[in-house]
């Protein structure tokens, strides 16, 4: 069973899976002066067997204010991304903030921007707000943000960034970039895993 369960702000209600929370925390997304929620849904795990309940936790997540949602190509290879887009059906696109990942095996241009496109198609959505290139891969890296810049001309997305980038990788990418700004690297950080966060403080660190 998929558990949904949130605390809001100690100062607020504190509800368990049969309410709505009424004040969910937001914070800043980079600079841009966008709120997103500070807790998402992720979709990694989610399959054909598994669906439906998924959909059902991400309902009661956005019933929570949960209404950072987070999915991409490569997650059961397009079950995913279609499983969120038959939720964010039934709200108000405005009320949500959708993300989703660009996988690097695209070697081409072409097949970059179909797979984009192929991504909305599966979400069901004239744009995403946040496209991410989910990994950093040296010979397609610079190919795939400029694919992604064009993607923010067009209105394809809103804003773009990175996942699983180091500091290093990052400011690389940024290097790369004409117009635009990389607005997050995702990165995955847990009690067992924190060679980012480490990364990153000695990066400050040596900055002074």
């Amino acid at each position: 069973m998929f558990w949904v369960s949130l605390f809001c702000d100690m100062e607020k209600v504190l509800i368990f899976g049969n309410g709505f929370c009424d004040s969910m925390r937001m914070v800043e997304l980079g600079n841009t002066g966008e709120k997103i929620s500070v807790l998402g849904q992720g979709t990694w795990g989610l399959n054909r067997g598994n669906s439906e309940q998924f959909k059902d936790s991400l309902r009661k997540g956005i019933d929570l204010g949960m209404t950072h949602i987070d999915t991409a190509e490569v997650y059961a290879w397009g079950v995913a991304e279609r499983a969120v887009g038959e939720v964010v059906a039934e709200y108000d696109r405005d009320d949500l903030f959708i993300t989703t990942k660009l996988f690097p095996m695209h070697v081409t241009h072409g097949g970059s921007m179909k797979a984009a496109y192929n991504s909305l198609k599966r979400l069901g959505l004239k744009s995403v707000d946040l496209y991410l290139v989910h990994w950093p891969i040296p010979l397609t890296i610079k190919q795939m943000l400029g694919v992604m810049e064009e993607l923010v001309k067009e209105g394809k997305t809103r804003y773009i960034g990175v996942s699983n980038f180091s500091v290093k990788q990052f400011k690389k990418a940024q290097s790369y970039l004409k117009k635009y700004e990389l607005v997050d690297n995702q990165l995955k950080v847990h009690l067992q895993h924190q060679v980012h966060i480490n990364e990153s403080c000695h990066s400050t660190k040596r900055k002074g």
